[in-house]
């Protein structure tokens, strides 16, 4: 079964306020981009993996990640779109037609883990579709300028992440048909959805956060060091 992943990470990252693309920032001496990257390397479900970039950070991201960090694996570049899903679609094309599943991840979420990659994997072989995600913890407001017009029922209603799964030609279909119509959705799935395909949840974690504000840099922070915590071996 041939499994590989895109990784989107074509964005500017405005809202970062930074002169460097967001994916490049450090994050204990190391690129966001390489942790993320790193994750998918250590994978074994898989099998190649597709980087999609904007043309201006291409040697950026050769210099910075691909030729200063040693992956087992083959990293291949294609071009970043104009939007989020024209980016995934290159990733798609760029790709082997055989291709049985796709990983689609935020480039800028640098947490995924092997395990849950795995899970999202195993959960899109049920029903040709998956995304990570976690329950929505927090009272949910709807409001007009600014005003609150009712509270919303959270009961059923789930916080989107990435690492999302699916067969490659369903989503390739899906991303094709969204071209040609000219239909913008705000993940993967969004598009797989309404194709009338069936979306599956597999669980994702509050750690799994996309570093966007600058604040959430300050927590990827707190995050890599309880990471490394955890990872120290306990004395006997």
């Amino acid at each position: 079964m041939k499994v590989a992943a895109i990784i989107p990470a074509a964005g500017f990252g405005t809202r970062m306020k930074s002169d460097l693309s967001k994916q490049f920032l450090l994050l204990d001496g190391k690129p966001l981009l390489y942790y993320t990257l790193s994750s998918f390397d250590q994978s074994p479900v898989i099998g190649e993996i597709v980087l999609v970039l904007s043309k201006e950070d291409r040697e950026t991201a050769r210099e910075k990640v691909l030729d200063s960090f040693p992956f087992e694996k083959n990293v291949r570049i294609a071009d970043g779109g104009a939007a989020r899903q024209d980016s995934v679609l290159n990733g798609l094309l760029a790709l082997d037609p055989d291709t049985d599943f796709v990983v689609i991840h935020d480039g800028c979420r640098p947490f995924v883990t092997p395990e849950m990659i795995e899970a999202s994997l195993e959960a899109a072989k049920e029903t040709g579709g998956a995304i990570t995600a976690i329950q929505v913890r927090d009272t949910l407001k709807k409001e007009r300028q600014g005003i609150i017009e009712k509270t919303v029922n959270r009961e059923g209603l789930w916080q989107a992440q990435t690492p999302q799964t699916f067969r490659y030609r369903l989503l390739l279909d899906a991303c094709r048909d969204a071209s040609k119509k000219r239909v913008l959705a705000t993940d993967d799935a969004g598009l797989v959805e309404r194709m009338g395909g069936r979306v599956k949840i597999s669980p994702g974690s509050v750690f799994n956060i996309k570093v966007t504000l600058p604040e959430d840099l300050i927590l990827a922070e707190v995050i890599l060091k309880h990471r490394k915590e955890l990872a120290k071996p306990k004395n006997v």
